[in-house]
């Protein structure tokens, strides 16, 4: 972004009017879940592929090292739950280094 951009862009930011209602986004709707996780499934029952999440293998791998890190306590039986945070590949990563008590 060149400092015209970000000028204008703190403009918008710093702007006192608001918006009272987002526009309608695809992503917003039952449909599209359905069918991204519809496509998920059958990728991996079909070809055994794992969607890597909206940032990449290499992100997810980050985040479940980070994690380890924070669980240094945590024994590999003890239960884990990963609640709303999408295909569940953080408990697949999680699982891929011993951890059993997954949910």
């Amino acid at each position: 972004m060149d400092i015209g951009e970000q000028k204008e862009a703190d403009k918008v930011l710093k702007s006192p009017e608001t918006v009272d209602e987002l526009p309608p986004s695809e992503m917003g709707t039952k449909e599209y879940w359905d069918t991204n996780y519809s496509v998920e499934i059958e990728n991996f029952k079909n070809y055994e592929l794992i969607d890597e999440g909206w940032f990449g293998g290499h992100i997810v791998r980050r985040l479940i090292g980070e994690f380890e890190i924070c669980l240094k306590d945590v024994k590999k039986d003890d239960p884990i739950i990963d609640l709303g945070c999408g295909n569940g590949v953080l408990l697949l990563g999680l699982a891929n280094r011993g951890h059993t008590n997954l949910t």
